[in-house]
């Protein structure tokens, strides 16, 4: 029954919503988002996606991504295969839905835990040491783990999914590596068909197209910016305030596809 119930939401979902006796013309596989959705359709159309193991396209609070189960080794599997193949020896990011569900995953007890709230949820990617024996199929040859709790503020469809769906989701830029991050639906049309489902949220701001800003904090004391990304100088600011050390010798850890 439920599954019969999802399918129907799904064909309404992306096939169009009758407007003045006509049919809305929306392409295959994308869903705009924004307007009436009364009965929460996009949402359960995206989680059934997830637990299904499928590949979801959204738009961040920086750039377009792709999300799938972190769970689970097929659907991470199918985000590098789809954004760079050549790229798998490379982290990839998890997003969770707070510091709480942060520490479930990541080992934060070194860290300040003001420090981490004024980091996080916001468009900053932190590299920190993983907690052992958790998410196996996530990163299994890297002792760090790449986290992004999206921010609060914009666009808040992907925070509703993840607090939904319960469970971290591997997140990464829906674009092949490495071109440019992807800012309008159009800028992902060869490889969207890789998605079950694209939700479409407008054109993204410019400023964010340098993504989130990537620092790693995975030695205690210490901090390293990787990526410059669109916050740097917000993300310099709260370093220094905790007075952390900048690890200029450390190693240049390369995050796969970051969004």
């Amino acid at each position: 029954m439920y599954d019969w119930l999802v399918m129907s939401l799904s064909i309404i979902a992306l096939t169009g919503r009758c407007r003045c006796g006509e049919m809305e013309k929306i392409e295959w596989n994308v869903v705009k988002l924004g307007g009436k959705d009364l009965c929460n359709t996009n949402l359960m159309v995206a989680l059934d996606s997830l637990r299904k193991r499928r590949v979801v396209g959204l738009p961040t609070d920086t750039v377009y991504g792709f999300i799938a189960d972190a769970t689970r080794p097929r659907p991470i599997e199918k985000l590098y295969n789809i954004t760079g193949p050549l790229f798998k020896d490379d982290p990839i990011t998890i997003a969770v839905e707070d510091i709480t569900q942060l520490s479930l995953y990541a080992d934060i007890d070194y860290l300040d835990r003001g420090m981490i709230g004024q980091l996080l949820p916001g468009m900053v990617t932190v590299i920190f040491r993983r907690r052992p024996n958790v998410l196996p199929y996530v990163n299994p040859n890297h002792e760090v783990l790449p986290v992004r709790i999206p921010g609060k503020k914009g666009k808040i469809f992907l925070r509703k999914v993840i607090k939904d769906f319960g469970a971290p989701v591997a997140l990464v830029g829906a674009r092949t590596v490495p071109r440019p991050h992807s800012r309008v639906i159009e800028d992902l049309e060869d490889i969207r068909l890789n998605a079950y489902v694209v939700y479409d949220g407008g054109k993204l701001e410019r400023r964010r197209m340098e993504g989130s800003t990537i620092v790693d904090l995975s030695v205690p004391g210490r901090y390293k910016i990787l990526w410059p990304g669109c916050v740097e100088n917000a993300v310099l600011s709260v370093v220094a305030r905790y007075e952390l050390e900048e690890w200029t010798e450390g190693p240049n850890i390369t995050v796969f596809n970051p969004t």
